[in-house]
């Protein structure tokens, strides 16, 4: 399993604040199907819980293992998932959907989707939906790790059960909710580059991807979060757009970050300024008092 870049995993936790919380416990990862028992050619949606043990837990890491010799893996729901900031998005990987994210704030609970998937059985056949290489993190601010358990579910493919309930097409018509992005830069970060924070949710059918257009709507690139400027010299406004999984779309404009360069060159030019003006009088009261 791909782990978490360090340096992006830095950054985000720099940026959301952890608070404390209790001592090493486990936490249950397990795989709730629709239906155990399917036909050939039959869709059904599996979805995936965690239950924290009465802990409380900021960060979770690990993928789900599917054969995929029997399922093929049609699409991918996260809209309803606990998980606030996806540092890997769940995707399809070769039999297995990776993911990763954290949860600002921490989470105590019984039963919080993660995410779902829909499959399409293949053949005949039967296997196991299993989570796999957990790694569950403690809000305790230290990252500490917590014990966690995997649950999995066997599905049996055969033409001699009943068709499995039709999975529901969700009908989604809601932009992402509303975010902000940052521009920020650091000397030991991306060479001291200027570079965008961003993410936001989607209840609904979940995002897909984002968008930043550092040159109008004519230069869009797909990105990620952060995400290091092209044009270092901040001379024009910014476009960062999300989008979700039925099109729609949520729009965040930074304006010109020259501003920014040019506020800071004005506050220097003002304090040295100031400062001469107050060497100016306090020579001038030293004289006048040497005189008097």
């Amino acid at each position: 399993m791909q782990r978490i870049p360090y340096l992006k995993f830095s950054i985000v936790v720099t940026a959301i604040f952890f608070l404390p919380a209790s001592s090493v416990s486990a936490a249950r990862v397990f795989v709730e199907p629709s239906s155990r028992e399917i036909r050939p050619e039959d869709r059904f949606e599996v979805s995936f819980f965690i239950n924290t043990q009465n802990e409380q837990i900021n960060a979770i890491e690990g993928a789900i293992v599917y054969p995929s010799d029997l399922l093929v893996l049609e699409e991918i729901r996260d809209g309803s998932s606990v998980v606030m900031f996806w540092i890997e998005r769940p995707r399809e990987e070769a039999g297995k959907i990776p993911f990763s994210g954290l949860i600002p704030g921490g989470l105590r609970t019984e039963n919080s989707l993660i995410f779902r998937a829909v499959f399409r059985a293949k053949k005949n056949g039967q296997g196991m939906i299993d989570p796999s290489g957990l790694r569950i993190l403690l809000n305790d601010g230290e990252g500490t790790e917590a014990h966690s358990v995997a649950s999995g579910a066997q599905i049996l493919i055969s033409e001699r059960v009943p068709s499995a309930e039709a999975v529901v097409v969700e009908d989604d018509t809601q932009a992402p909710e509303e975010f902000t992005a940052v521009m920020t830069r650091d000397p030991s970060l991306f060479e001291g580059k200027y570079f965008l924070v961003f993410a936001t949710q989607d209840k609904g059918s979940g995002i897909d991807h984002y968008e930043v257009c550092e040159r109008g709507e004519t230069s869009c690139v797909t990105a990620e979060s952060p995400y290091v400027l092209m044009h270092q010299a901040l001379r024009t406004e910014m476009i960062i757009r999300a989008v979700d999984k039925k099109g729609n779309e949520r729009v965040v404009v930074l304006p010109s970050g020259q501003w920014f360069v040019q506020y800071r060159v004005a506050l220097i030019f003002g304090m040295l300024l100031g400062a001469v003006v107050v060497s100016i009088l306090v020579r001038k009261r030293n004289k006048r008092d040497k005189g008097v």
